[in-house]
Parts: C-alpha cells; structure tokens; sequence
C-alpha cells in the first residue's frame, strides 16, 4: 500500500491507495504546518490524519511500501528532521519522502505532465514544471513577507479597510458589521485587541475569510475590489511562473487550488480575465486529482522506479532512498 499526506496550515488530508492508485481510505486531521500551529499540534495532526486512514483501509501499518508527505513550509522547516523522524518510526520498512505542499498539488493537478498550479488557501504561491524537468516557484514566503492573494491576506485587508472607514479615511463597507458580529463587538475598531496578540496566528486569521468573501457576493464594493486585486496577485504570480519555463498559457494547463481559491467564483473569475490580457483563449484548467492523491502518485513513482517528475538531481536520491527502505524491510 502506498500513503500520500497533504498537510497545511487548515487541514491534513491522508489517502491511502494500493499499487494500482486505487484508493482504500481516507481521513482529514487538523493543520499540520509547525511554523504556524507549533510542532506539538502539527505532530499530532500528522497522526490523526494517518491512524485514521489506515483505520479507514482496514490495513496495518506494515502493509506500507511507501510514504510521501507533502508539507507546507517544509523546505525552510528546522523541524523536517522530526516530521521524518516521527514517520519513519510509523513506517520503519517504507520509503520515505518529505515534499512541499506545493509539489504534491502540482502533481495531482497534472498527473506529472509540464503545467503551473496556483494555490491560495491559508497562504498562496505559484510553481511549475516544464518538459526538461525544470522547476520554478514564485511566492509562497510566509505571511510576514508574502502570501499576496490567501485567505489571510484578504482578511487582515479587509480588517485595515475597515479601521480606514471608521477613521474616515476611506469609504464605508459592509465588512465593519460583519467582522462586529463574527467579533461579538460593538465597533471595528475593538477588532485591533481581539486579534492583535499572540494568540492570532495567520491560521485563525484565515479563518473569518469567509466575511469578506459573504461582502463580496452582497455587492460591497470594498470587499470586491480585494477580490480584484488578489486575482492580479496570482495572475502575475502564474504568468512569471509560466514565462520563466517557456510554457504557454493556452496550451499548457493552469490550475488553482486551496481553499480560497475553491470557494471563490469571484477570484477565478477575475483570475481568469486577468491572464485573458496575456493569453486570449485562456481558461483555469481544473485539477486532474486533489493534493494528497498528487503525494501518493509521487510515492507510486519512486517504489516503482519512476520518479513522477523526473528531476536529474533527484534520480540518485530517489535510488538511494529505496535501497534504505528494502534494508529496512530485510531488517524487519
């Protein structure tokens, strides 16, 4: 059996499939990104999420041949050390391999073929890949630095636009009575010592995006013209991905995914006339597969000999990883 995570800053979805890519079980845990929800949660969403789809498949864990766990933040994570070390313990016989959230997208968007996903979810960023096996990425840095066009994005600029209105310094928007009755407060501006501290995580943040998307589709014209902008915010992000691999935008498929992306008719759509105005007959291409399945389709490759993007750097990664894994099992 193989086992693929996609494991983020809102959830941790796990999947298990046989060697044919059937799917066997499945189970959702909660957010599993440590640089936002700290090592403990994230450990025990990882947990959750692969007793229950093992429970789900009605299978051991000495049935796995393989893992692959696609984590968000995992490349600028000092506690990837400890998410190996803590599956690996799981899975002493499997092959193992950490990959970003984003890879695991990408790969179950495209089943493996040249193409960009965008993801905009808690966070956001662009990658890509091309016919040579060429990687590029944009965005993707972190709330403090980027995640232009996320769930926490819109809401922390909803929230400054509705401070502004309350000043007077900008006009008024249905987002001040939302945010006031999601709040329990009287006025937005008491919205600064709810959130401002160290218990407002990005995550948490994220999650009051569904008001600003609720403005949005009542007409507020605040709330839309955040929509507006974000959808240029990925456009821009897709395009320079896309144009740094030689793909074409018409030709070569451009995905979304994420939460935001998902629940937002209003985004897709001015992503859409957004890219329009560098590919004419452009139109979003919908995932092929969800996330998770992307990481098992990864782990199918590697036990099969295969590498799902066939990475030049990784080739001998990949070998080295599987001669580890049938020492192991010959140890076990």
């Amino acid at each position: 059996m193989i086992i693929g995570i996609d494991g983020g800053g809102t959830k941790t979805t796990c999947l298990v499939t046989d060697l044919c890519g059937s799917v066997r079980g499945r189970a959702v845990a909660g957010p599993s990104n440590s640089l936002k929800v700290g090592l403990e949660a994230a450990v025990d969403s990882l947990e959750s999420a692969v007793a229950g789809a093992l429970q789900s498949a009605s299978i051991p864990p000495g049935r796995v041949k393989a893992v692959c766990a696609g984590l968000s933040g995992v490349t600028r994570n000092p506690d990837r050390g400890l998410f190996e070390q803590h599956l690996q313990q799981r899975f002493p016989a499997a092959l193992l391999m950490l990959k970003s959230d984003a890879l695991a997208t990408l790969a179950g968007a495209t089943a493996g073929r040249p193409g960009v996903i965008v993801i905009s979810g808690t966070g956001s960023l662009a990658l890509g890949i091309n016919r040579r096996g060429e990687r590029a990425r944009c965005g993707g840095w972190g709330h403090l630095f980027g995640d232009e066009a996320s769930g926490y994005d819109l809401v922390r600029k909803a929230l400054s636009a509705s401070l502004r209105a309350l000043d007077g310094r900008g006009p008024a928007t249905a987002l001040s009575d939302l945010f006031c009755r999601r709040l329990k407060i009287e006025n937005i501006g008491l919205a600064v010592a709810k959130l401002d501290g160290r218990n407002t995580s990005a995550s948490r943040l994220a999650s009051y995006f569904p008001l600003v998307l609720s403005a949005a589709r009542q007409g507020d014209s605040v709330a839309q013209k955040l929509f507006q902008t974000a959808a240029c915010q990925l456009a821009d992000m897709a395009r320079t991905v896309a144009h740094r691999l030689d793909l074409d935008g018409t030709r070569d498929p451009i995905c979304g995914s994420g939460g935001v992306w998902k629940a937002s008719e209003i985004l897709r759509q001015k992503f859409r006339d957004a890219l329009r105005q560098h590919y004419p007959d452009f139109s979003p291409s919908k995932p092929l597969h969800s996330p998770e399945y992307g990481a098992a389709l990864i782990a199918l490759g590697a036990v099969k000999g295969v590498p799902l993007f066939r990475m030049p750097e990784e080739e001998a990664d990949f070998a080295q990883r599987r001669k580890d894994a049938k020492t192991r099992r010959e140890g076990c």
